[in-house]
């Protein structure tokens, strides 16, 4: 048996230059990680090409192949794409911006392998036949962060198609040599569920909570920067005893079509050492990846009873030290970026690298000292 190539070299597509979108924080973060254990060249275009690409796009819908359709469009126009490459990556949001790629002068007679990770996409939206003229044809490997369809998809395109959980740079969000002071009793960020909040902020002036959320009037928040966002936020976090998480778009259904997924606070909240109240989804990928113990302490579906689910943790300081342990441990066993990275490089026939294995001890490292204390 042939031993696999170690992954060196890789091209990262980045749409951070144009979509400002606070939630895609969590994905520059994945490629910053990704660029810092790779040799990384980090392509950044400007805009989407929207005039090219609704040429794309309507060449498609007239019946023309990826390749004609592309050619119709003549979107290339950047020259990141490298001899020593050995694979490129896209890290997109939603599954429209595929044609991203197409953008890259020579990719298609590049040897490199192509991989997409879509971090959403429900199956409400597989049903649409225009998106299935996007160009899903482009990729060795198609990576979806949502598990609902994943079976789906794979039945659709003819392409491998594999779950990839979201993850988060542990490192950013907990520093377990110099833990920090939680001051913040309770947070409840982003989307939420509007009577739970009532009864939240009454339950907080009742206690003289300190009780943090968010007071943008639109869930979709544009930042400036959405790395110094991030960094805010991981901050935020380290400070915090509890947060409210739900599924992903709990209240979105719409959008969802009932399927419930794992929202990424889950992620962020256990790597910060937060300990998570809520209602996590009713899906085999959650029950994976959080396996242990009080990974969510529930407040059933109806939340009438957070106020005293809440008030009993508060009062319990070890049994809540004890979780957050139990939550920054697991994370860095499980969740880190760095674990999904090596399932990407394994599924396209790569080995992971010295830097990625190095990280791995790193963080094994840090386990240690978590157990030691």
């Amino acid at each position: 048996m042939n031993t696999p190539k170690t992954l060196e070299s890789v091209l990262i597509l980045s749409v951070r230059n144009f979509r400002h979108q606070a939630a895609n924080g969590s994905l520059y973060e994945f490629e910053d990680v990704i660029t810092a254990l790779c040799d990384t060249t980090l392509c950044c275009p400007e805009n989407e090409q929207s005039g090219r690409r609704k040429r794309y796009r309507s060449a498609r819908y007239l019946g023309l192949n990826p390749v004609r359709a592309d050619s119709i469009a003549s979107m290339a126009h950047l020259d990141a794409l490298q001899p020593h490459h050995d694979l490129i990556v896209l890290v997109l949001d939603n599954p429209w911006q595929m044609h991203l790629l197409n953008q890259v002068r020579g990719w298609r007679e590049h040897p490199a392998k192509k991989v997409c990770f879509i971090s959403e996409c429900w199956p409400k939206e597989l049903l649409q036949w225009r998106l299935m003229k996007e160009p899903f044809c482009n990729f060795d490997h198609v990576f979806l962060g949502t598990a609902s369809s994943v079976p789906l998809l794979g039945n659709l395109i003819d392409v491998p198609c594999t779950y990839l959980p979201c993850g988060v740079d542990t490192t950013a969000f907990i520093d377990v040599l110099r833990p920090l002071e939680r001051v913040i009793d309770l947070s409840y960020i982003g989307r939420r569920e509007a009577a739970l909040h009532e009864q939240l902020k009454r339950f907080a002036d009742t206690d003289r909570l300190f009780y943090l959320f968010d007071t943008a009037r639109r869930q979709k928040l544009f930042v400036d920067s959405p790395a110094e966002h991030r960094k805010l936020y991981a901050s935020m976090l380290q400070r915090t005893r509890l947060s409210i998480a739900l599924p992903a778009k709990s209240n979105a259904e719409e959008e969802t079509g009932g399927v419930e997924e794992i929202a990424t606070r889950f992620f962020e909240f256990a790597a910060a050492g937060v300990v998570v109240v809520g209602r996590p989804p009713d899906a085999d990928a959650f029950r994976q990846l959080f396996d242990w113990p009080d990974a969510v302490v529930p407040i059933g579906s109806d939340f009438r009873s957070a106020p005293d689910v809440i008030r009993q943790l508060l009062n319990s300081p070890e049994y809540v030290r004890s979780i957050s342990r139990r939550n920054i441990i697991h994370s860095m066993v499980n969740n880190d970026w760095v674990y999904r990275l090596i399932d990407v490089v394994g599924a396209v026939g790569f080995a992971p690298n010295q830097r990625m294995l190095e990280r791995v001890n790193l963080l094994n490292r840090r386990v240690a000292l978590m157990e030691a204390r």
